[in-house]
């Protein structure tokens, strides 16, 4: 899987298929791997840009890597050159089978800092909205893609979900337990119950009036 990714203000084109032979003096580019973070590497990945703020820290306690873990195992990590990367999520069967049931986090490695920064809260862009939505699963609507920011701003201002929604259950078929996510897009009164194949009301998870969010 290949994904293209222009960041800039300036109108340009692509074209895939150049037969062109780059020029003998012009020296291959090759990506720096990240150094501080261990990760299997697999055949499919999702890209991940995700953007940070540098704007209180002197260069020299920048961090100088990020990787993203989903489930609390790495996934994929990349060397800091400014501050918007790339990262590239190396998914397994698993990953992808449950793929929007999954839990991230991001961690930076720092030079001034012998532990390593758990990033838990960060703001995922909604494409169907171009808005930020606080949540700490990859969303349904991120299907190739997914556009994170970890900046505190975005996050301050990230909304609640777009939608109101009820996901799938995971794991289904399961024993004894599953887990059960819907998000609330706005405040008011919700009921979660659970029903056998004969229709009988079985438990009522939830009935109240939460406030919008992401619950599991």
């Amino acid at each position: 899987m290949v994904a293209v990714r222009y960041i800039g203000a300036e109108q340009v084109t692509f074209q895939w298929g150049n037969t062109l032979p780059l020029p003998p003096d012009l020296p291959v580019y090759k990506r720096p791997e990240a150094e501080f973070f261990t990760f299997a590497k697999k055949a499919d990945y999702l890209p991940i840009y995700a953007t940070l703020d540098f704007s209180n820290l002197p260069p020299e306690n920048q961090p100088i890597e990020i990787a993203i873990y989903i489930d609390g195992v790495c996934k994929g990590a990349e060397k800091i050159k400014g501050e918007e990367v790339q990262i590239k999520a190396y998914l397994d069967t698993d990953d992808m089978a449950n793929f929007h049931d999954k839990v991230i986090s991001f961690e930076l490695k720092s030079p001034d800092k012998s532990a390593n920064e758990v990033i838990q809260n960060f703001a995922i862009q909604n494409p169907m909205t171009n808005g930020f939505e606080l949540r700490n699963t990859i969303p349904e609507y991120c299907q190739s893609y997914m556009e994170v920011s970890l900046k505190p701003k975005d996050i301050a201002d990230a909304g609640v979900p777009a939608i109101t929604k009820l996901g799938n259950n995971y794991p289904n078929p399961f024993n004894p337990e599953t887990t059960i996510r819907f998000d609330l897009a706005k405040s008011g009164k919700a009921k979660l119950e659970v029903y056998n194949i004969k229709g009988q009301l079985i438990k009522t998870l939830v009935n109240g009036e939460p406030k919008p969010v992401t619950i599991r």
